[in-house]
């Protein structure tokens, strides 16, 4: 299975890698429709609208890239664009939160702590997941191998990121969390306490339980197998069950 994975990885790992952005950008894309959706004020915010524009036209670029690293800068700079207006997705005005651009290591702010810890959480799923249908959850297609990193873990979180990104946001615009549930080091880093990380996983686990219809199998699911039932769907791609490899795409 492993000598197939890499077989797979190095012969489609830039149609993997494509596929698997595009669902990222259209998902992210979706998350901005539904803040849009429930918040009048922000609809016609022209920052948000360009960023959704930046999005529609960087899947465009992807299927135009020649190789893996220029679907990589495309993403870098669709991040940075939908980074750039995450702080309007904030919109409850009586939270104390605010975000100014993303910062991972190490986080520097309460709301980058939420994301990394969140992001951390999913990354460890998939990985148990991969694991678990028999994949290498070393071995990616679009994160390069480093040691002690879940790459091909961190590739499939790629579709779900939206999926942890409206959990944190739903966490802040209900006030879930205070400034007490972080603590600043010297170092200007920012974490989540003891205290925070018990609220974050109470919330994560209860949202694991809801079910939702996947989007490919038409099949109505928990949350929490998610990260299971795209793993499997990889895993048939790379035994040849399955054409090509449906990434999660959010409706």
């Amino acid at each position: 299975m492993r000598v197939a994975q890499i077989d797979c990885f190095r012969e489609n790992g830039l149609e993997l890698t494509q596929n698997t952005m595009a669902a990222k950008f259209s998902n992210t894309r979706q998350l901005l429709r539904r803040t849009l959706h429930d918040n009048a004020q922000l609809r016609e915010d022209m920052q948000i609208r360009e960023v959704l524009q930046t999005l529609s036209d960087g899947i465009e670029k992807l299927f135009r890239a020649k190789n893996i690293e220029e679907v990589i800068g495309i993403e870098g700079n669709c991040a940075q664009s939908y980074f750039s207006v995450f702080d309007k997705l904030i919109t409850n005005p009586k939270t104390s939160f605010v975000f100014t651009y993303r910062t991972k290591r190490p986080p520097l702010d309460p709301v980058n702590a939420l994301l990394s810890f969140v992001y951390t959480l999913a990354t460890n799923e998939f990985a148990s997941a991969l694991e678990t249908v028999g994949l290498d959850s070393y071995i990616g297609f679009c994160h390069s191998l480093r040691s002690g990193r879940s790459s091909l873990a961190c590739d499939l979180v790629e579709e779900v990121r939206c999926i942890a990104e409206r959990f944190v946001l739903t966490l802040l615009n209900l006030q879930i969390l205070d400034e007490d549930d972080f603590t600043e080091q010297i170092s200007g880093a920012v974490w989540l306490n003891g205290e925070g990380r018990k609220k974050v996983i109470s919330r994560w686990q209860e949202k694991k339980r809801s079910d939702m219809v996947h989007p490919y199998l038409k099949q109505k699911i928990p949350a929490g197998l998610l990260p299971y039932v795209q793993s499997n769907l990889l895993a048939k791609y790379v035994r040849g069950e399955i054409e090509s490899y449906p990434p999660y795409l959010q409706k």
